[in-house]
């Protein structure tokens, strides 16, 4: 009965023991009980779950520092030679990512360094092309990424595949934790000017997802970074503010020297964008920048047709006002 499955995400009673919270176990327990499981018969300590999660993915995502040392120790006894416990070690779940992947993913150091003491590579990319440095920085690692800068210093620079995003793009992402950028800025400040495949900057990716923090240190660090523009749009950190609705971060960008009038290739402006979105609050900071309603895209429009498309009755107001005071 031991190695039953969870008909929901079809994990076994070990995928189950891995996970249990570290407050309900006690001194040795955690060791224990998994080398309980793992004494009964049938049980697969690489069984997959339909994520392709194997107990290894789980233990390092969960920190479990002693279930993953006797997972480990349980498989060097199993496999014939190292060639195999390194397979074992580095392979990957459905979106090929491998257990060290999973530790970096979660920020659990411990558990990231007992992998690498039995060999687990460092250098293996998912599916998607991120390596363990990208995930790490997703999450403001920053224990993982000194390990990473001590063992293989390269990595901090790998760029994806596809869009070719690094480690320091990623770390612009998060909202309320801004050590991963601080961490970028202070010992490689030369990735935050890395251009990404559609020429974005990391200035770009923070001030679209929001992170207004790492915008301001980026604008005081690299104020150049305010010029760049993506391609083939040709769109400025400001529109990328607007287009998602960041007001913290359109203040830092127009508070940097940021034309409120510079417009893409097809000749919208951030007014634009903000005003076909329906965001009020940016439309009220762009006309107290001094933006200009009247400007028309290439099509012919300006903010305040958008605003009418958008229905937004305070966005007409707004603009209409604005347009009065203009010449």
């Amino acid at each position: 009965m031991l190695p039953h499955l969870q008909y929901w995400k079809k994990r076994t009673t070990l995928h189950s023991t891995v996970e249990l919270p570290y407050e309900r176990l006690i001194g040795d327990q955690e060791d224990q009980l998994v080398e309980w499981v793992l004494a009964h018969p049938g049980v697969d300590a690489l069984a997959a779950d339909q994520d392709g999660a194997t107990p290894l993915h789980l233990a390092a995502a969960t920190g479990r520092h002693g279930a993953l040392s006797v997972l480990l120790n349980h498989l060097v006894k199993l496999v014939q030679t190292k060639a195999a416990f390194k397979h074992i070690l580095d392979v990957g779940d459905a979106l090929g990512r491998s257990p060290l992947a999973y530790a970096a993913a979660f920020n659990k150091h411990q558990t990231f360094s007992l992998l690498l003491e039995y060999g687990a590579s460092i250098i293996a990319v998912d599916h998607q092309g991120w390596s363990v440095a990208h995930h790490a920085a997703r999450s403001a690692a920053i224990d993982i990424l000194e390990i990473i800068s001590q063992r293989s210093p390269a990595l901090l620079q790998f760029e994806t595949a596809k869009l070719r995003v690094t480690p320091c793009h990623l770390a612009t992402r998060l909202l309320q934790h801004h050590e991963g950028v601080l961490w970028f800025l202070e010992h490689h400040a030369d990735l935050a000017t890395k251009l990404d495949l559609n020429h974005r900057t990391v200035l770009h990716y923070a001030s679209a997802s929001g992170a207004a923090v790492p915008v301001k240190m980026l604008l005081g660090t690299f104020p150049q970074l305010l010029a760049a523009r993506d391609r083939p749009y040709q769109r400025l950190a400001l529109h990328y503010a607007a287009l998602n609705g960041r007001l913290e971060c359109l203040e830092e960008c127009l508070g940097a020297g940021s034309d409120p009038n510079d417009a893409d290739a097809h000749g919208r402006t951030a007014l634009h964008f903000a005003a076909s979105k329906g965001r009020h609050r940016l439309v009220e900071a762009l006309i107290q920048a001094k933006a200009n309603v009247n400007l028309l895209d290439r099509e012919g429009l300006s903010a305040l047709h958008l605003a009418v498309a958008a229905q937004s009755y305070v966005l007409r107001r707004a603009c209409a006002y604005a347009a009065e005071l203009l010449p």
